[in-house]
């Protein structure tokens, strides 16, 4: 369990305080990152799915990291689409499919449509 802090400001009241709260450690993205290449696909799973299928053998549901450009993570999500990607593997996403873990894409290093 890891411990957060968070200030509390009371507008209204014109008070403050500090609260710790125990974050379970699945919250925390695991690992370090990795560079993998790997091809987007649609599988069958109760409905379309969309994946990344690592050459490592690994099938992977990826996200968007926040400061990475919309555009470039649409395109190396795209069906068919072959990329080189920087990722982080996260245990707080989650998805539908559950067919692999979730990783974050922390940088686009090569995109082969």
């Amino acid at each position: 369990m890891k411990t957060i802090r968070l200030l509390l400001l009371g507008v209204a009241a014109g008070s403050c305080g500090c609260i710790s709260i125990n974050a379970p450690d699945t919250l925390i993205p695991t690992g370090g990152p990795f560079v993998l290449t790997g091809t987007s696909e649609v599988i069958d799973r109760n409905g379309p799915c969309l994946v990344w299928q690592g050459d490592n053998g690994i099938t992977y549901h990826l996200f968007q990291d926040p400061m990475l450009d919309s555009g470039l993570f649409d395109q190396v999500t795209t069906p068919g689409v072959t990329s080189r990607l920087e990722l982080s593997v996260r245990t707080d996403l989650d998805v539908a499919c559950r067919v692999g873990p979730t990783a974050e894409v922390m940088d686009v290093l090569d995109v082969i449509p």
